[in-house]
């Protein structure tokens, strides 16, 4: 069976030995803005919603303090370079075949999860990398996909989310399922995409409920049972911005977005241009808040880089069209100050900062649920704290980090995906 990243002609790829247990809606140049919901609150459209919190705020510490404080008990200290299990391949064996693999995860056995949406089943490969079973096909049917959006475990079970068909697909390990559907009434909004995870016994889903050209979306998420009900909205918060020009519609150049994680039951939100996120409670009470002082980047100087960027990727042919729809957007009031983070299965926080080049939405970078690869990641402790950085292996987009391994993908630069697992070291 080839190696990830192995082509014809090629050596194997090195792999690292395994541990030894792998376990609101305003206009683009406005102020972000966050609420999180709890106690009604009449807004024009005649919903009930709720705004209100008590915000716990941690005082960044410096970079000479960081590096001379040590280090926490668990605290992340690297991510080893080479995958200690790496499954892909550009042709051979169909079972390694991947193609927009979206939100892989580890079972506690160590088993590695694959959710593929565009062939509609998720593959279950065993902790050496060998496929087990594959669950779902396309269609509408009992355990069947239209719109798989994400999967997540819960515990030894597997759950999957349909955007199309709204529901929740359980998948029990002695090859049972249950379909809950999902309802939405009363909600306002649309619940078309799940954040990963367990909460409060059922789910955390989000949908847009406004928007428009020279708006941000505005995006509400919903604590949902477990038997599809909605229990309460429980935050509201701003997505990306849009705008119109020739020809073209979409994000604006440097878009800002939103990013979600949930562990053991908790929701964490983070809008990129505020240099924090919150941690939210069942009823939309912001228990605690991770902030840190960030470094302002002048918004003109980087609509400059992204055009001239953009202009310098483009075909020869289509490069005036480009630069004339980049500079017909409008220019923000600030720059996105991260792109997305992650909950590690210890509480620590990691927050990989905005760089233009690499990050922004006419280059290619993160919306919503999407994740930026490789790079330095900041990390903050369960407290609040900045603790230091760790440096992702280059190309590696992370979706679950265990305590001891981060599981995620890497695309070559033929587009061939992989989905790797990487030891992490902690103190």
């Amino acid at each position: 069976m080839p190696l990830a990243g192995q082509r014809p002609g090629e050596g194997e790829r090195p792999v690292a030995s395994p541990p030894e247990t792998p376990d609101s809606l305003t206009r683009y140049d406005h102020g972000p803005k966050m609420r999180y919901l709890s106690k009604p609150i009449m807004r024009s459209s005649g919903r009930a919603l709720s705004v209100w919190g008590c915000l716990i705020l941690f005082t960044p510490i410096t970079a000479q303090e960081i590096q001379t404080k040590g280090p926490i008990s668990g605290q992340p200290l690297s991510v080893e370079e080479l995958p200690f299990r790496s499954l892909g391949a550009a042709d051979g064996d169909p079972a390694e075949e991947f193609f927009r693999v979206t939100s892989p995860f580890l079972l506690p056995d160590g088993g590695i999860v694959v959710p593929l949406p565009r062939f509609g089943e998720v593959r279950v490969f065993d902790s050496h990398g060998t496929l087990t079973t594959t669950l779902g096909r396309l269609g509408e049917g009992p355990g069947e996909f239209r719109g798989l959006i994400s999967a997540w475990p819960r515990g030894d079970t597997i759950e999957t989310f349909d955007g199309r068909l709204r529901r929740v697909t359980r998948f029990y390990p002695d090859g049972s399922m249950e379909t809950i559907s999902i309802n939405a009434e009363g909600a306002g909004y649309r619940p078309d995409s799940a954040i990963p995870g367990v909460f409060h016994g059922g789910w955390a889903l989000m949908g847009v409920s406004g928007g428009g050209y020279g708006y941000r979306d505005e995006i509400m998420v919903g604590h949902f049972g477990r038997e599809g009900e909605l229990v309460d909205t429980i935050a509201q918060v701003e997505g990306i911005s849009r705008y119109k020009a020739p020809g073209m519609t979409g994000p604006t150049p440097l878009s800002p977005s939103v990013s979600f994680a949930i562990l053991n039951d908790v929701l964490y939100v983070g809008e990129t241009l505020t240099a924090s996120v919150g941690v939210v409670s069942p009823s939309g009470k912001v228990t605690d808040k991770v902030t840190w002082n960030p470094e302002e980047i002048s918004p003109r100087e980087a609509i400059r880089k992204v055009v001239s960027l953009a202009v310098e990727r483009a075909e020869a042919g289509e490069r005036p069209r480009v630069r004339e729809r980049l500079e017909a957007a409008p220019v923000p009031r600030k720059v996105p100050y991260f792109s997305a983070f992650r909950v590690d299965a210890l509480g620590f926080v990691w927050v990989r900062p905005y760089e233009v080049e690499r990050d922004a939405a006419a280059l290619g970078g993160p919306l919503y649920l999407s994740i930026p690869p490789g790079g330095e990641w900041w990390v903050f402790s369960p407290d609040g704290e900045r603790l230091g950085e760790v440096d992702l292996p280059s190309e590696f987009e992370p979706h679950q980090i265990t305590r001891d391994a981060v599981i995620g993908v890497r695309r070559d630069e033929f587009g061939v995906e992989y989905v790797e697992v990487h030891r992490v070291h902690r103190h």
